[in-house]
């Protein structure tokens, strides 16, 4: 039996640290929020064109280095899932401390046979459905003319052709990523599947110190990941209206 924790929000349904397990329960405009403290499993959280799901990462959801979640300095991020007309909306809000530490797009890697993008901020975005499975890394470009602009490189093994739209901004105490995945013909009943991967690295440091996973545990490491996820593992959804 899984220990719950239930609190009540105002037009919006919190999923926690865990999957959800499929269940909303909305009473009037006062949605229920169920936060299950436990293991990630692959059972369907659903999405409904009224609601955001919403994810906040922390220490659970920590792939760790050397260091700990407590001596990285508790990086933390909010994941926020949401349809738009023909879209898939994933907002990505990531607090950290220190300076952004993005990777330039002419950026060399002496260290291994990893792109250098995995080794600074940025949010690693996987999605797989019935069409297909397509992942990018995606790094702000604070130095790009063009406001907003975001780099988004297609990662080796998920190149099913799919548009990406990605921006960002800087937040409070870090950055902001918005990306938009556009969703074909009728969709209610469709499932997919998403993981989104922030990678965190501090000044002074050559390699990620860690990552915030969707669908992650305690207990993980960074060491020898690259941009590689686990298909299998990504929490899975089903889109209702």
């Amino acid at each position: 039996k899984l220990p719950l924790e239930t609190h009540f929000y105002k037009d919006v349904v919190l999923l926690g640290r865990y999957s959800l397990f499929g269940y909303i329960v909305q009473l009037g405009i006062i949605k229920v929020i169920v936060r299950i403290v436990g293991p990630v499993t692959t059972p369907l959280a659903v999405v409904r064109r009224r609601d955001s799901l919403v994810f906040e990462l922390d220490g659970h959801n920590y792939r760790r280095s050397e260091e700990t979640w407590d001596e990285a300095g508790r990086p933390n991020a909010r994941v926020v899932v949401s349809l738009g007309p023909n879209e898939l909306v994933i907002d990505v809000t990531v607090r950290k401390p220190g300076e952004l530490t993005f990777v330039q797009a002419d950026a060399t890697n002496p260290y291994d046979n990893e792109s250098p993008d995995i080794n600074g901020d940025g949010v690693q975005l996987y999605f797989v459905d019935a069409s297909g499975a397509s992942a990018w890394v995606m790094v702000p470009e604070p130095a790009s003319p063009e406001q907003g602009s975001v780099r988004a490189r297609v990662v080796d093994g998920w190149q099913s052709p799919r548009v990406l739209r990605a921006s960002w901004q800087r937040s409070d105490g870090g950055y902001a990523v918005r990306a938009r995945i556009p969703l074909l013909g009728s969709i209610s009943g469709s499932e997919f599947a998403l993981g989104v991967v922030v990678n965190e690295k501090p000044v002074g440091r050559e390699r990620r110190r860690g990552q915030l996973v969707l669908g992650g545990g305690p207990g993980e490491f960074v060491y020898l990941r690259g941009d590689r996820e686990d298909r299998g593992r990504l929490p899975r959804f089903r889109i209702r209206d």
